[in-house]
């Protein structure tokens, strides 16, 4: 690795050793990171086996983006590994822009010897970012999924508390449960709405689908999707993502087991912060 020293502005030579292959040596199968990635990031469902059931991690599988975003200190997977509230207080303020320009240009990277098409990325913390996404992708076609709130908050806090509990065995629950409260989630959905309402994000550039629909018939669902974008669905797609399901059935690596109740937050108050939500998004009542 070449760098350069600060002070005097002359190049340094820094020797890195890895048990690794050069680049030019190394593949998708035979990287040898690889194995090493895998083993640093299943040491989660190590600690919390529970895990798999909730989000499954994985060397080879897809990671949400906020990985990426990360690296400029403006992410959610910062607050959500780490208990630090002034930190989350101040991510709830801050400028993502610079954050979604560090993500574009990781994307470049690692697609500098592919002709992919196009990227797929999948993060629940895009909604609160839409704006900052948007300036720095405003070609960007977002898939918004619809659930019940209420559904949604019970496991949004469930995961919440098993990634603290990765890195602590003394969490407040009190104090992630403050994390994803019914203002919280009612606040996202409101700020994706507005944005839509205000033709900041066009309705061309925008595909709801409904948790429900998704789970009856997935890929009927993503046809429509293709269909709503003008993308052709093409029958080698198909094809793909009938041997995906096949190969990964709901609850392969058992159920996510979290319950409304245990939150403490009164369902009834909560039907009727969202009840316009349910009525616009076509969203049904799980609890």
């Amino acid at each position: 690795v070449l760098g350069q020293d600060p002070a005097s502005r002359t190049p340094l030579a820094w020797e890195v050793r890895h048990p690794c292959p050069p680049p030019e040596a190394a593949s998708f199968g035979t990287d040898r990171r690889i194995a090493r990635a895998e083993e640093e990031i299943r040491l989660w469902c190590e600690i919390v086996p529970e895990y798999d059931a909730m989000h499954e991690l994985g060397a080879r599988i897809p990671v949400e983006c906020i990985q990426i975003t990360a690296h400029e200190f403006r992410s959610d997977e910062l607050s959500g590994r780490h208990m630090v509230p002034s930190y989350a207080a101040w991510l709830a303020g801050a400028d993502l822009v610079p954050a979604y320009a560090f993500h574009r240009r990781m994307l470049q990277l690692l697609q500098w010897r592919t002709r992919g098409e196009r990227w797929v990325l999948k993060a629940p913390s895009h909604l609160a970012a839409l704006p900052a996404l948007l300036a720095v992708y405003p070609d960007a076609r977002i898939v918004q999924t619809h659930r019940d709130p209420l559904k949604v908050m019970a496991s949004v806090a469930s995961i919440l508390y098993s990634t603290a509990f990765v890195r602590s065995d003394a969490v407040d629950v009190g104090q992630v449960l403050g994390w994803f409260t019914g203002e919280t989630c009612r606040a996202l959905l409101d700020a994706g709405s507005a944005l839509r309402d205000d033709g900041r994000l066009p309705a061309e550039q925008v595909f709801d689908v409904r948790y429900a629909e998704l789970m009856a018939d997935p890929v009927a669902t993503l046809a429509g999707l293709f269909d709503h974008f003008g993308i052709p669905f093409r029958a080698e797609a198909e094809q793909a993502m009938r041997r995906y399901l096949a190969a990964k059935p709901r609850g392969r690596h058992g159920l996510h087991r979290y319950a409304f109740e245990h939150t403490g937050f009164d369902p009834e108050a909560e039907r009727t912060r969202f009840a316009d939500y349910y009525e616009r998004y076509g969203v049904a009542a799980e609890l």
